[in-house]
């Protein structure tokens, strides 16, 4: 009669103030580092929150947070010469698209499946394109008819490719990440 080896597993606890730190701090680097114009965590980090991260204040300010403090450091410092002297705040259109797609993907992902975390991506993506771009050409960046409105939207769309990229690519990584994180024990915890 052989003996049979039992493996324990290790139980590793995450706290969800840990994670929330981590995913804000994440989003304000990967934002304030030289990268590929729109090719950002962002939209992957808010819909990541959406699922892991309790209540609503707290998964919904990671995408908040990090557009805050990033516009911050970059609007006082890369983009100073853009505006006449410290810039605290300077647009709300991109908070009202991360506030829409966390909304969006919250409701896709109540059942959290891979096909929904991949419906979840383009449609944040789409999300934000169309109310970003609507804020430009809302706050006078384009002549205030439809046809100013259309040429708005037709210069995103370069921009709107690494988007797309961007926010598939970040989103995977970071659910597929946890997911992996999650087989070796590491869980989810209140503290």
């Amino acid at each position: 009669m052989g003996f049979r080896t039992v493996k324990r597993q290790r139980k590793i606890s995450l706290g969800i103030n840990q994670l929330f730190v981590g995913c804000v701090t994440l989003g304000i680097l990967s934002r304030c580092l030289p990268h590929i114009p729109n090719f950002s965590p962002v939209i992957g980090l808010s819909i990541f929150a959406s699922v892991y991260l309790p209540g609503v204040w707290r998964s919904l300010g990671v995408p908040l947070l990090i557009s805050f403090v990033s516009d911050l450091i970059l609007n006082n410092t890369i983009y100073a010469s853009y505006f006449d002297g410290f810039t605290f705040f300077y647009s709300g259109w991109p908070y009202i698209a991360y506030t829409s797609c966390y909304f969006a993907s919250r409701k896709i992902l109540r059942t959290p499946s891979v096909g929904n975390v991949c419906i979840s991506s383009p449609m944040g993506t789409v999300i934000f394109f169309i109310v970003s771009n609507f804020g430009v050409w809302f706050q006078g960046g384009y002549p205030q008819n439809i046809h100013g409105l259309m040429s708005c939207y037709i210069a995103g769309l370069p921009f709107f490719k690494n988007a797309l990229l961007g926010d598939g690519l970040y989103t995977l990584v970071f659910f597929g990440t946890f997911a992996w994180f999650k087989r070796f024990g590491v869980q989810l915890s209140k503290s």
